[in-house]
């Protein structure tokens, strides 16, 4: 449906995977959040940004650089 996302934590060794969709972030255990920090925290269980762990697989780049090179 839509793009793939991933976030590497090397510090722990653990790859996440989520989707985009129109529903919002899904993760691949299947919750859906409406905004990427949401699906960050949800792996996490702390406050976090995602818009600057998730990339965007076909595109290799973080969401924050995507939505910069628009602005």
């Amino acid at each position: 449906e839509g793009d793939e996302l991933v976030w590497k934590r090397k510090n722990i060794g653990v790859t996440y995977q989520a989707k985009v969709s129109a529903k919002g972030i899904i993760t691949s255990d299947g919750k859906v959040f409406k905004t990427p920090s949401g699906a960050a925290r949800h792996y996490c269980n702390n406050s976090i940004n995602g818009w600057l762990v998730w990339k965007v697989v076909r595109l290799n780049r973080k969401l924050n650089q995507i939505i910069q090179s628009v602005e």
